[in-house]
């Protein structure tokens, strides 16, 4: 995840700064940094704030570092886990998400209830 390296020095602190704001280790920094290992998502989430960004920029979905998107935590381990899947991974995941959207077309319709006035 190069782009916490990018904006880390950006703000001009260290491996070790970052890893203390976060409270994890300076490996583990430096682990992300070089795309060995994944954030946490309470990590993930700490990286943001620390580093004034959003989960979609540092997972690569976004452009924009400054975009502040308001993810919530399901689906931000969505994101992350998605970007760990290899491309055969996210052709199965697609497949089953396309059939579940079609057997939920096929499913009947509730009615609506009609409230009663009285």
């Amino acid at each position: 995840m190069e782009r916490i390296k990018t904006l880390r020095k950006m703000m001009n602190i260290t491996q070790a700064d970052l890893a203390k704001l976060i409270g994890v280790k300076q490996t583990n920094v430096s682990e992300w940094e070089n795309g060995n290992q994944f954030p946490a998502l309470d990590n993930l989430h700490k990286l943001c704030k620390h580093l004034n960004t959003n989960p979609s920029y540092l997972l690569g979905y976004s452009t924009d570092p400054t975009m502040q998107a308001n993810l919530d935590v399901d689906a931000t381990d969505i994101a992350i886990r998605w970007s760990r899947l290899n491309e055969r991974a996210k052709s199965i995941v697609m497949g089953e998400l396309s059939r579940q959207e079609q057997l939920q077309e096929l499913e009947p319709k509730k009615p609506a209830l009609k409230s009663s006035a009285g």
